[in-house]
């Protein structure tokens, strides 16, 4: 029994590890998306994020549009794993639960019969 719950500990701790080193990751790269506007017949690319009720905008350098739109693809990756890790971490934490109550649930048995 104990052995479960230990493992499901462990399990926890290295799932929350993972969890901060992505959030941690998360931060370093850039927000927001790509727009492109043509100005004279030119195209300019250009990294926009919200701050508040404003639209900050920042010209993306020739040459380094790839590298933003990779950070991009990135940045959503990292999400979609942190999600997947917070559902097992519920999952985990339901099946804790569960197996803590176990006990109790016996030793009420035995007095019932």
């Amino acid at each position: 029994m104990a052995s479960v719950l230990d493992m499901l500990s462990r399990e926890l701790e290295t799932l929350e590890t993972r969890r901060t080193a992505l959030l941690q990751e998360l931060e370093s790269l850039p927000r927001g998306y790509v727009s492109k506007k043509e100005i004279k017949g030119r195209d300019y690319f250009y990294l926009q994020h919200r701050e508040g009720q404003q639209i900050k905008s920042q010209l993306i350098k020739q040459g380094a549009l790839e590298s933003v739109l990779e950070s991009i693809r990135r940045k959503k990756q990292l999400k979609q794993e942190i999600r997947e890790i917070e559902r097992e971490q519920k999952q985990i934490q339901r099946m804790l639960k569960k197996e803590q109550r176990k006990p109790l649930f016996a030793i009420l048995q035995e007095k019932n019969t």
